[in-house]
């Protein structure tokens, strides 16, 4: 009874095993489905969250893209529009300028003074050496400005420049063709405040602006590198020298106005916009002293030092403005 009693014990252990095992299996394999259907959601859950990035970068590219486009078909634009606008302006001076000269010649008592300035120009002519006409004094100008070391043919030849520039569109051309922009840039980062300098570097700006009047060359002397430095150092090193220093204001007013790339160069350059403000404080402290000593005084001299001082800071902060 014992041994039948042991038995069945021992038969009852093992089906309570085998029950428990079998518990046991079904559980881990339940909880492995669960851990496969949880990684199987995540990594359905990723693919979409990567999918929607990879859409969400797509659609910011082809929006930057299609803002870059447009933004270059305005710039293009715009371009244009300047372009033409430049190229009536020049068609209306050219036009008054004919029509001016054709009622001159018309004109009675103009008749007299014009056969004697045609038989003076006949002279000269007749008299004329190749290498006294403008075309030559303009080469020989341009290769005296790139090669020459001498101070004094350095300067006479940029007085030579400013007067050819003046006179024809075609010359600001032939001297963008030669890099005469850069060699006035270098030639005026070198300069010091001596009056042969002071000269050089007068004429250098009459030369530039020039170049910058004409539609087609004004854009080469904007986009050179040195342009923005060099006439920063020129603002700042001749501020109190008014006809040089509001020549270059002057300059740099017209590039940051009609040319953007100008513009976004200087703003990014806090440094060189620091340096414009603080001329611009410079120059209302002395506006202030200077116009304490004029109320104070009934020196002329002093009234128009006065005047000169209020010019130059009003154009300081129009360039101030036109860059904000």
């Amino acid at each position: 009874r014992k041994q039948a009693h042991r038995k069945l014990l021992h038969k009852t252990a093992t089906v309570l095993q085998s029950y428990v095992r079998v518990r046991l299996a079904k559980k881990m394999v339940e909880k492995l489905k669960r851990e496969a259907q949880i990684r199987k959601r995540e990594e359905a859950e990723r693919k979409a969250r990567d999918e929607a990035e990879r859409v969400k970068r797509e659609e910011e590219e082809r929006k930057a893209r299609e803002e870059a486009e447009r933004k270059a078909k305005e710039e293009a634009e715009r371009k244009a529009k300047e372009d033409k606008k430049q190229r009536g302006v020049w068609a209306v001076v050219k036009l008054q300028a004919y029509w001016r000269g054709r009622k001159a010649r018309k004109s009675k008592e103009n008749t007299k003074k014009l056969k004697k300035i045609a038989k003076k120009l006949a002279n000269i002519t007749e008299n004329m050496k190749k290498e006294d006409t403008v075309g030559a004094r303009m080469k020989s100008a341009l290769e005296i400005l790139l090669d020459s070391k001498r101070l004094a043919t350095v300067g006479h030849a940029c007085k030579e420049l400013a007067r050819m520039t003046r006179i024809l569109p075609l010359f600001c051309i032939e001297a963008v063709e030669q890099n005469a922009v850069g060699g006035l840039l270098e030639l005026m980062q070198g300069c010091n405040r001596s009056l042969p300098h002071i000269e050089i570097v007068q004429n250098g700006l009459e030369v530039l602006r020039n170049i910058s009047k004409c539609w087609r060359t004004a854009p080469h002397v904007y986009k050179h590198q040195l342009c923005a430095p060099v006439l920063l150092q020129v603002m700042q090193g001749y501020r109190d020298i008014p006809r040089l220093y509001r020549s270059v204001v002057s300059l740099l007013h017209h590039g940051v106005r009609h040319f953007p790339n100008f513009a976004t160069q200087i703003n990014e350059s806090g440094e060189q916009v620091q340096r414009i403000k603080q001329i611009s404080a410079l120059l209302k402290r002395k506006l202030e002293a200077a116009k304490k000593v004029a109320s104070n005084s009934r020196s002329r001299s002093a009234k128009e030092k006065y005047i000169t001082l209020k010019k130059c800071a009003a154009s300081t902060q129009v360039l101030l403005e036109a860059l904000h």
